[in-house]
């Protein structure tokens, strides 16, 4: 994740194919004890519920670092602010935060 300039027209040391590829392993690892904490939340509360994005951004195995040609973070754990409305749609809808929100 480190290469988010790899395409770029900047001089920049090369990357290898795997630059950005985000592994489901490596979130998951990340993520675990937040995970959990939001996951007992969502249990023991009736008026809150939670939303796991590895889930389903995740689900092949390795996490989705692009959408519409937009690179999705803007460091190793944060998805950027200045994205498209249709990325950001997608991201909602593949996260299932319409269904949340409903």
């Amino acid at each position: 994740m480190n290469c988010v300039f790899a395409r770029s027209s900047l001089l920049r040391a090369s990357c290898g194919p795997d630059a950005l590829v985000l592994p489901k392993s490596a979130y998951d690892a990340r993520n675990a004890d937040l995970n959990e904490v939001f996951a007992k939340l969502a249990r023991e509360r009736i008026d809150a519920s939670a939303i796991f994005p590895g889930t389903t951004m995740c689900a092949s195995g390795t996490c989705l670092t692009e959408i519409n040609g937009e690179f999705l973070f803007r460091d190793n754990s944060h998805i950027r602010r200045n994205l498209s409305a249709g990325t950001l749609e997608v991201i909602a809808n593949t996260i299932g935060l319409r269904d949340v929100l409903n």
